[in-house]
Formats: C-alpha cells, sequence, structure tokens
C-alpha cells in the first residue's frame, strides 16, 4: 500500500484535502465513498505506513499514522458525518493492529458517553496534552470539525518540515562520511609507508608528527573497534 494526498468533495459540493493509504486509485475512491467523498485528484506520496522495512518496530504507530488519522477525521466530520461512525471506519480501516485496538477502545468509550478528548486522553504515547485540550475546547465549542482541521494542518506541516530536514541532511552526512573515509585511508595505509621510509633512514621525528604517527598506528590496530563505533553511532 501506499499513501495518497487527495482533493474530494462531499454531498454538499464541499472542496477538501486529506491524506489515505490504498492500494491504487480505485480502492482510494472506494476508500472515500465510504466516507461519503467523491475523488477529485490525487498525487502519490510514495509513502506506505505498513510497509515493513526489515525491523519489527515498523509496525508501529508513527507520528504520520496520527497525521493521517487526524486528517481524515477532520474531513469525515466536516461532511457531517457522526462521530461514532467517524471512529467506527477509521477502526475498520485501520491495517495496523496497535491503531486497530486502541481506535476500538475509544470507539467504545464514545459509545459509552464519554468524550472523544477524554477517550483520547488514554493514550498519552499518541495523543499529547496539546491535542488533548485542543480538541476538549472544539468539544465544548462546538466546532471539534474545525478544531481538527487546524490540528491537522498542524500535524501535516510538521510532517513536510521533518521531511525537508531529513533530505537537508543527506548531504552533510555524505560528505563526513566521504571526508572521515579517505582521513582514514591515509592514516590507516599511506601514513604507515612514510613510517617505514623515515625508520629506514634513522631521522627524528618531529612532535606533531609523532602523534599523526601513534594515531595511525591505533586506528590500524582497533579499526574493527572504530568501524563498530561509527556504525553504532
Amino acid at each position: 500500500m501506499a499513501g495518497f494526498n487527495y482533493v474530494a468533495v462531499d454531498k454538499q459540493g464541499k472542496r477538501g484535502k486529506g491524506m489515505m493509504e490504498a492500494v491504487d486509485e480505485q480502492d482510494l475512491k472506494k476508500k472515500l465513498r465510504l466516507q461519503g467523498l467523491v475523488l477529485v485528484s490525487f498525487t502519490k506520496t510514495g509513502k506506505s505506513l505498513n510497509k515493513s522495512k526489515g525491523f519489527k518496530f515498523q509496525s508501529s504507530v508513527n507520528s504520520y499514522d496520527l497525521t493521517l488519522i487526524t486528517r481524515q477525521m477532520a474531513t469525515m466530520l466536516e461532511s457531517g458525518i457522526a462521530l461514532l461512525r467517524v471512529i467506527t471506519i477509521i477502526e475498520k480501516q485501520a491495517e495496523k493492529p496497535k491503531l486497530k485496538e486502541m481506535f476500538g477502545q475509544i470507539k467504545n468509550d464514545v459509545s459509552q458517553g464519554q468524550t472523544l478528548s477524554s477517550a483520547l486522553a488514554k493514550n498519552p504515547k499518541y495523543f499529547d496534552k496539546l491535542y488533548v485540550s485542543m480538541v476538549k475546547a472544539g468539544e465544548a465549542s462546538g466546532s471539534l470539525d474545525v478544531v481538527l482541521v487546524r490540528l491537522a494542518k498542524s500535524k501535516e506541516d510538521a510532517e513536510e518540515l521533518k521531511g525537508r530536514v531529513k533530505g537537508a541532511m543527506i548531504y552533510p552526512i555524505i560528505v563526513i562520511t566521504v571526508s572521515f573515509t579517505i582521513v582514514y585511508g591515509l592514516m590507516s595505509f599511506v601514513v604507515p609507508r612514510f613510517v617505514e621510509m623515515f625508520a629506514g633512514a634513522g631521522m627524528e621525528m618531529p612532535a606533531l608528527t609523532q602523534v599523526v604517527i601513534d594515531i595511525s598506528a591505533v586506528m590500524a590496530k582497533f579499526w574493527h573497534v572504530i568501524l563498530v563505533a561509527i556504525i553504532g553511532g
């Protein structure tokens, strides 16, 4: 599955946008129809919320999941869908076990008369105090859909910024890696050759040169420890 940014209209013709995970365009249309929406346009983000990357913890709930869910709730509430129905749809569409379990509990709490904010507050790992407080304020003012739209926009902006920061970090990481590799190659292979030449000539080494030679010796002897430390870092 992949993530999609979409633009859709509701039964009243009101246009809105959001994010959703789907197999393809047809699957996206089907999921939007369940929310009373008609797809207008979309772009594929290339992100998959459930795609395994070889590590078990990839199936855990992340910030992108919560951004997607917030946008879905905002879009459906704006369309006039009842809150309990919104939560039920999200629970059914959730593919990650933790999300399905969490929204199943939220559905039970809301169906028993609890507010959405109090139900969300039981999951502080995923919904922080600011998030819960804003939802509570939206409930008190009767403008929960408006508050969720603002929360969704805020979280989407944060995700976009995070992506830009990651992209900006790629170049310096490559530069640092290449620079260290060159320095390591010089210290491990080139400097020892000069040491042999100087030793054969019986020359006395200047203090700074001797320091470089000592560092080279350490790097050559403990290269495996240094390599593990770099990978760990």
